[in-house]
């Protein structure tokens, strides 16, 4: 993150006309509709990315939703726009919290002083809107990928979703070509958008980090059964989006009955999870389900694991 912040400034402070001292900070304006803290189930890495803007020096204010009810921390300013609904964990984003913050942004960030960077997390939304004020403010974007160039319509699709995908791969395009730098979440996404000529000569790798001082046995871990907390332990903890690569997990849990297995989280396909292991008999016995854990409590319990879980779809975040 240190070459985020570093680039950042550099850039800021050259191509902004402005008569303040090379070593002021800069005012870093972060976009994300759903901003979790680590008191929140989900990923975190915006806040994580502003928490080291702000450590380094740096002003940070975020603008997202009221969708995680989301608080202001570690010197980190929050703006809500209010969300028609939480934003649930394991489930997409839903497109009426999207298009609402979209249609927020065009005055909210209006009434933001002094912006040098606007940071938006992931595939920028409101995009041409988000250029016309960076070029009008004098300010820098910067682009976080954590999901890489929006996939084509698939064939067959109706001609609103084609043309929907359409705009939304032209608008990330236009985003990244525009934008100062841009910042990867692994090398699978910087050589997916290498491969289409996105971003060359001006990618930096961001990789997730790992709070380890989170990873020590008893500290917030959730209680579990009595018969779950005695011999070996097997964790997953994450989106239940995949019934085929979580089903093989509760095959193993079915085959080896001396072995726990604890799946937290939540998704689409729970339910079907659920009445899988109960099929197989393994349900309140050596498997369990529990609800999504923020990551202050969930560093004890993979602590406390033998195995930790991750599944085939990983490897965009996971290497």
């Amino acid at each position: 993150m240190n070459g985020i912040t570093l680039s950042m400034k550099a850039a800021s402070r050259t191509e902004t006309k402005s008569s303040a001292s090379a070593d002021a900070p800069l005012h870093i304006l972060l976009l994300d509709p759903v901003y979790r803290t680590p008191d929140q189930p989900g990923a975190t890495r915006s806040y994580d990315l502003a928490r080291h803007f702000a450590q380094s020096g740096q002003r940070v204010s975020v603008l997202t939703t009221t969708a995680t009810a989301p608080e202001a921390t570690d010197g980190i300013t929050v703006t809500t726009v209010k969300a028609p609904h939480p934003a649930r964990f394991g489930h997409p984003t839903p497109p009426d919290l999207l298009a609402r913050f979209a249609n927020a942004l065009r005055w909210r960030v209006w009434g933001i002083k002094h912006i040098d960077v606007v940071l938006t997390a992931d595939r920028p939304l409101n995009t041409l809107l988000l250029l016309w004020f960076c070029w009008l403010r004098g300010a820098q974007l910067v682009l976080d990928v954590r999901e890489g160039l929006p996939d084509a319509a698939p064939p067959g699709a109706p001609l609103g979703a084609r043309l929907g995908q359409w705009w939304s791969r032209a608008m990330f395009r236009l985003a990244a070509r525009k934008a100062t730098q841009i910042a990867v979440l692994s090398p699978e996404i910087e050589q997916a958008l290498m491969a289409k000529g996105i971003g060359i000569a001006k990618t930096t790798l961001c990789p997730a980090g790992c709070d380890t001082a989170l990873l020590t046995r008893g500290g917030n871990a959730p209680a579990l059964p009595a018969h779950l907390a005695q011999g070996p332990l097997v964790v997953y903890a994450g989106h239940m989006s995949s019934a085929d690569s979580l089903g093989r997990l509760l095959d193993l849990a079915a085959a080896a009955p001396s072995v726990s297995f604890v799946l937290a989280g939540d998704g689409s396909e729970r339910g079907v999870l659920e009445a899988r292991a109960h099929e197989l008999g393994v349900l309140g016995k050596n498997v369990a389900f529990i609800d999504p854990l923020p990551r202050r409590e969930l560093g004890a319990l993979l602590a406390a694991a033998t195995a930790v879980y991750v599944h085939e779809g990983a490897p965009r975040a996971f290497f």
